[in-house]
């Protein structure tokens, strides 16, 4: 099938996402942006560069199903844009040999897709916007921590500079206190 190869990709990005979410590291992101960005770009290619036997197609635009790869062949039926057909095999001559329904015939390969790959797209482009938000959230989420922390150590200081002014206040009242025994 054609998403047979994508589906893992999803279960080990989403394994990886749930790690990263733990460990709040930047660094996992980049790494896993990268490794999206690469098993992404193998996935995208066109279907030219792809084995295309029992893959599922969908017309770019109206074709007519030929009897073989020859330009005058015999018109075996039409099919409208949109259609899904069953890829079955590579042509000689820049074709592709597909089967809708009980047809079987060659079509132009320009006028075909993978099935799907706008929605494919449209998820792809969806989940990294989702993760910039998730990764502005984790920013702002250390940010704030950073800021608790100098909150939490600026008034510690002040706490200490106030029980040191104070030590120093009791030191010296009780040295004025000996000085007027003495």
């Amino acid at each position: 099938m054609i998403y047979m190869g994508i589906l893992p990709f999803y279960m080990i990005k989403i394994a990886a996402w749930g790690i990263i979410m733990k460990i709040r590291k930047n660094v996992m992101f980049v790494f896993v942006g990268i490794l999206i960005f690469f098993r992404l770009a193998a996935n995208m290619g066109s279907v030219q560069a792809r084995e295309i036997g029992g893959m599922l197609l969908e017309l770019d635009r109206a074709v007519e199903v030929k009897e073989s790869e020859d330009e005058d062949a015999a018109v075996v039926t039409e099919l409208e844009k949109g259609t899904p057909v069953i890829a079955i095999e590579e042509g000689k001559y820049n074709t592709i040999k597909i089967q809708y329904q009980e047809y079987t015939g060659y079509i132009p390969r320009s006028a075909v897709s993978i099935y799907g790959e706008e929605e494919f797209e449209t998820m792809v482009r969806e989940q990294k916007e989702e993760e910039a938000v998730n990764f502005r959230a984790m920013e702002e989420y250390e940010i704030e921590q950073k800021d608790k922390k100098g909150s939490l150590l600026f008034g510690g200081f002040i706490a200490l500079f106030v029980i040191v002014i104070f030590g120093v206040g009791i030191v010296a009242a009780l040295k004025q206190e000996k000085k007027r025994e003495d």
